[in-house]
């Protein structure tokens, strides 16, 4: 039995580092049947026909065994080579996607700071523009606020000198007598009147337009005023309305407020034609009557020229800034619509700015693992 112990150990000894498993398995069967044997178990089989067993089952566990690791290695050697083949084309692929992206990149970055810039001068001028038309509309209010003003000044302008020319012309006649109160009415009106035309004169001159009198030498031309002041020089100083309408330098000035005065007057050209025996130094204007209502007249009408002027002027300025106005909006309006196109497209560049660095991103990663992958394949 020594020579079988000495031949079972050289062929485990032999087969040991090519399968273990199947060694490990012998050895637990060769134990076995010498278990079986020292204990006196009779078996049918000879040691040498159990040995040759043995080695056949080993045999035929380990080309199972080869069998099956040749089929996972063409398994390996196929994906290998796959990967092998496919490393590099993804690699290539993803060096060019990435080149693209870093075009788009750098594309959309401009664009998004030419973008901001837009956007902030179209900002400016729609600022500008409200600023214009804000402009525009506070100074035609004021304009507008002006000619009321100048309007209604020049209307009771008018409308003293009327009454004015009656009063003096029912008085002159003899038919109606001035009391202390019309008096000191027509005083007021007359200096107000005469101190109105002197200024609506001189807002003329300033804007370039020649005074009624139609003497283009304006500073120096001779007023109605100093009409009055020479017929009051030849009058010796005692007309009551000429010494008015030369600014009350022979009088104090009225302290009847000119509305008041107007009521006066208006109350006193609308009474009926009086044949009541006149006072005592009753004095008609008949040596300078003539000259005393020319010049009256002459003021009214040119209260009611610079009136109708003033009125057409008001007219034209108010269908200029209506059209202008309406221009202003429409350019607002016109930018506010392009602005919004401009910001939407902002919006848009920037998701896409965002989304290409985040796939730029993502590609390098993707590259940077299939380079390592082939690096230790």
């Amino acid at each position: 039995m020594a020579w079988l112990a000495a031949l079972i150990l050289a062929i485990t000894g032999t087969l040991h580092a090519t399968a273990s498993t199947g060694a490990m398995t012998f050895e637990a069967r060769l134990a076995l049947s010498l278990q079986e044997e020292s204990s006196g178990q009779v078996s049918k089989e000879t040691p040498i026909q159990r040995v040759v067993k043995l080695l056949e089952e080993m045999k035929a566990q380990m080309e199972k065994e080869a069998e099956t690791d040749s089929e996972a290695y063409d398994k390996m050697v196929c994906w290998c080579q796959t990967n092998e083949k496919a490393k590099p084309k993804a690699i290539e692929d993803a060096e060019a996607k990435i080149e693209e992206l870093m075009a788009e990149v750098e594309m959309r970055a401009a664009q998004d700071g030419e973008s901001q810039a837009k956007i902030a001068q179209m900002k400016k001028e729609i600022a500008k523009q409200k600023e214009a038309l804000a402009t525009a509309v506070s100074i035609r209010e004021k304009e507008r606020a002006a000619f009321r003003e100048d309007e209604s000044e020049t209307v009771q302008a008018v409308t003293m000198l009327k009454n004015a020319i009656q009063v003096l012309s029912k008085h002159n006649s003899g038919f109606l007598q001035l009391s202390p109160a019309v008096q000191q009415s027509l005083t007021a009106a007359l200096q107000w009147t005469a101190l109105k035309h002197e200024e609506m004169q001189k807002l003329r001159i300033e804007r370039g337009a020649l005074p009624f009198d139609g003497s283009a030498n304006a500073p120096t031309a001779t007023s109605l005023l100093a009409l009055a002041e020479q017929s009051l020089g030849q009058a010796g100083g005692n007309d009551l309305v000429l010494r008015s309408l030369r600014g009350g330098k022979e009088l104090k000035q009225s302290k009847v407020p000119p509305r008041y005065a107007a009521r006066v007057l208006a109350s006193a050209a609308a009474q009926s034609a009086s044949f009541a025996q006149q006072p005592a130094g009753f004095q008609s204007y008949a040596p300078q009557s003539s000259q005393i209502f020319g010049i009256l007249t002459q003021m009214k009408e040119d209260f009611e020229a610079n009136l109708s002027e003033s009125q057409k002027a008001e007219l034209k300025a108010e269908e200029d800034f209506v059209q202008l106005k309406a221009a202003l909006e429409k350019q607002i309006d016109s930018n506010m619509a392009m602005l919004d196109d401009m910001e939407e497209e902002f919006g848009a560049n920037v998701k896409a700015l965002s989304d290409a660095k985040e796939d730029l991103e993502a590609t390098r990663e993707s590259r940077g693992a299939d380079v390592e992958f082939l690096r230790n394949l």
